[in-house]
């Protein structure tokens, strides 16, 4: 009885790291976009400022 227990919750424990693993490696292509939203955005804020200046 007691080692099903611990298998159970050895499963759990990989189950928590492999899920953890997965969404730190996507984290990286998932702010990509959101990145270069950013700096378009400050482009665009840039050329605003020099056109009103020019």
């Amino acid at each position: 009885m007691v080692w099903v227990l611990v298998l159970v919750l050895l499963a759990l424990v990989c189950g928590v790291c492999l899920f953890a693993g997965i969404r730190v490696m996507t984290y990286h292509f998932m702010r990509r976009p959101c990145a270069g939203q950013h700096l378009l955005f400050f482009a665009a804020a840039k050329k605003s400022r020099q056109k009103k200046a020019g």
